[in-house]
């Protein structure tokens, strides 16, 4: 991670929060490990870790989501335009176009009123 780190390499990493087969807990204990390696700010200079609120492994689950993550990566390596928190939105039926946020971990999105379908209508928040 040192080598890829130092070539300018980045990271966008995320968990389903409802995976069946790989438990979120393994994401969040590796990140922290390469918190206490990296430390907070220079691991957030090429890493995003996103939980998916109610994501399955491989999609599905309660909230199936999706949004462009390459091109997010593509602007944060050739823009410097880095991530932060980010809209997904979600494909499955009934709920199908609701969108929700995509919080930088440990933020997770809390409702603040309005419309439960929209994004807007929550913030990330610890």
């Amino acid at each position: 991670m040192t080598q890829f780190q130092s070539r300018g390499g980045k990271i966008i990493l995320q968990h389903g929060q409802a995976d069946q087969f790989i438990p979120a807990q393994l994401s969040i204990d590796y990140y922290n490990r390469l918190v206490s390696r990296f430390g907070q700010g220079p691991l957030d200079q090429f890493l995003k870790f996103y939980l998916v609120p109610g994501a399955a492994h491989g999609g599905g689950g309660q909230f199936n989501g999706s949004y462009d993550g390459l091109t997010v990566l593509d602007n944060w390596v050739t823009k410097g335009a880095e991530p932060h928190n980010l809209t997904i939105t979600d494909l499955a039926p009934p709920a199908a176009g609701r969108t929700r946020p995509l919080c930088e971990y440990p933020q997770w999105p809390k409702y603040v009123g309005g419309d439960q379908n929209l994004a807007a209508s929550f913030v990330c928040s610890n």
